[in-house]
C-alpha cells in the first residue's frame, strides 16, 4: 500500500475482504482485523484514514459480524467437543515452542521434539532482539513501513501459535508434524524474523559506526540462523528420497 497509489476507500475495502477471507479460512485469520488497522495506520496518517467514515464503519461492522458468526458456530457445537483437561504452564510452553519451530520437519522422533523446541527458542530470542532493533534504529526512516507490515506478519504468527497451543494441546506435540498446516504456518516466523533482520541490517550499513553492535549482532544472528536452516533442510533430504523412492 506504500507504492500502489490506490484510494484510501478502496484500501480500507480490500483489507476488509481480506480479513474476512482469512476468517472463514482459519480461525486464526480473526486476528487480522486487528493487525491490518495498524498496517493500513502505517501506510497513510491516521487524520487521512478517520476522513472516511463509510469505509471505516464497514470495516468495523464487517469484522462485528465475524466475530459474532464465529462465536455463534463456536458454541452451536457439540459440547465435549471442545473439552479438554486442564493444562500446565510447562506443557503450553512446550506446544507453543514445538509450533514456533516447526520447519524442523523431517528428523525421526525423539529428536524431533527436542530440536522444535531449540529451534523455537532461538526464533522468540532472534525476533525479539530484531524488532528492538528496528525501533531503535529505523522509527521515522524509510524503511519503517515495511518494518511495521512484516513485524505485523511476525506478531500474527506468535499469536496464532498461542491459539493454537490453548486449543489443541491436549492432542499432544506429534499432533503439530502430522497437521500439514501447521507445519506451512510455522514458516512465516522466520520468514518475517529474517525480513526484520535484513532491513534493519541495510539501514545500519549507510550509519556505521554508530551502530556497529547492532549491525555485527544482526549480522551474526543472520548467518547462524541461515546454517541452521541449512543443516535442517540437510538433514531432510535423505528421508524425502527415500519417501519419493517407496512411491
Amino acid at each position: 500500500c506504500a507504492q500502489i497509489k490506490l484510494p484510501v476507500d478502496a484500501t480500507i475495502l480490500i483489507a476488509a475482504v481480506a480479513a474476512a477471507l482469512a476468517s472463514c479460512t482459519l480461525g486464526s485469520g480473526m486476528l487480522l482485523w486487528g493487525l491490518l488497522p495498524v498496517v493500513l495506520a502505517t501506510c497513510t496518517p491516521w487524520r487521512e484514514l478517520l476522513r472516511h467514515r463509510i469505509a471505516i464503519a464497514v470495516y468495523g461492522l464487517s469484522g462485528l459480524l465475524m466475530i459474532i458468526l464465529y462465536s455463534y458456530k463456536f458454541i452451536d457445537q457439540r459440547p465435549e467437543s471442545f473439552v479438554t483437561p486442564p493444562a500446565t504452564l510447562r506443557e503450553l510452553a512446550s506446544f507453543f515452542l514445538a509450533y514456533t519451530g516447526n520447519l524442523v520437519l523431517g528428523f525421526p522422533a525423539p529428536a524431533l521434539i527436542s530440536w522444535e523446541h531449540a529451534i523455537g527458542a532461538i526464533l522468540l530470542i532472534f525476533v525479539g532482539l530484531s524488532i528492538v532493533a528496528a525501533f531503535k534504529i529505523c522509527r521515522g526512516k524509510p524503511e519503517w513501513t515495511a518494518l511495521v507490515i512484516w513485524s505485523c506478519l511476525a506478531a500474527y504468527e506468535l499469536l496464532s501459535g498461542g491459539l493454537v497451543a490453548l486449543a489443541r494441546h491436549s492432542l499432544g506435540v506429534g499432533y503439530l508434524v502430522e497437521a500439514s498446516r501447521y507445519v506451512l504456518a510455522s514458516c512465516f516466523l522466520p520468514v518475517a524474523t529474517l525480513a526484520i533482520a535484513t532491513t534493519v541490517l541495510r539501514a545500519c550499513r549507510y550509519r556505521l559506526p554508530d551502530n556497529v553492535r547492532w549491525y555485527s549482532g544482526l549480522l551474526g544472528m543472520v548467518t547462524a540462523f541461515l546454517a541452521i536452516c541449512l543443516v535442517i533442510r540437510a538433514g531432510q533430504i535423505p528421508g524425502n528420497l527415500e519417501s519419493f523412492r517407496r512411491r
